[in-house]
């Protein structure tokens, strides 16, 4: 039955939202209404942005330092700035960059906003919360937009990112990270565990045919 979904998934849905996403759209969820670029990853679509926000909306965020790695649309800066965070959203995209910008003045929300490759381009400093929804596909990225996807033949993304997270975290910060059982996960936790980081399983969601995961990174 699973086989059968994902199948049908690739062969009826994933062509129309290919055709869809060819276009700026805006999208509107937790009071917030965005303007989501062509090309940058779309939180109505994808399970992953929506089920991470989910589980940030219920810890404290009054006052608390956030950062968003691969914000995106800026759907979880925006909420997270809603609810009195402190937040700075960075991506490598310049149109996502560019969307971030628009949506930040539009919003009237005090978002930083930053384009950086993971934390080349952050000033060093530590925050209470970092968030992440990366990109998990074993494969060379050939533009900005597949930049969304893919993390490197050779893991390169998760190697850069556990490299220098240490750098911004203190003893109580909380990162967490949205993955699937489309990635290959073992991997992942090797390359963790190679820097000092271990993953600690926050919650486990069934969203239709993927089993999706968000761990907290210790």
């Amino acid at each position: 039955m699973h086989r059968t979904i994902k199948f049908l998934v690739e062969k009826l849905y994933a062509p129309f939202l290919l055709r869809y996403l060819k276009r700026d759209r805006y999208y509107e969820s937790h009071g917030i209404k965005l303007l989501v670029k062509k090309g940058v990853f779309h939180p109505g679509f994808f399970f992953s942005t929506r089920f991470l926000l989910g589980e940030l909306l219920l810890l404290p965020l009054r006052n608390k330092t956030l950062l968003e790695l691969g914000a995106g649309s800026g759907l979880i800066s925006f909420s997270a700035a809603k609810a009195r965070a402190v937040v700075t959203a960075s991506d490598i995209s310049s149109v996502a960059i560019e969307g971030l910008a628009e949506n930040t003045e539009q919003l009237k929300l005090p978002v930083k906003v930053l384009q950086s490759n993971l934390f080349e381009n952050i000033p060093k400093q530590t925050f209470d919360y970092i968030i992440i929804n990366p990109p998990y596909y074993p494969k060379k990225a050939e533009t900005e937009e597949q930049m969304a996807w893919f993390c490197g033949a050779g893991f390169e993304y998760f190697h850069a990112l556990f490299k220098d997270l240490g750098s911004f975290v203190q003893r109580n910060t909380i990162v967490l990270i949205s993955l699937s059982e489309d990635c290959d996960l073992e991997r992942i936790r090797l390359i963790a565990r190679g820097y000092n980081f271990n993953f600690r399983l926050h919650k486990k969601r069934r969203i239709l045919w993927e089993q999706n995961y968000i761990f907290r990174i210790e």
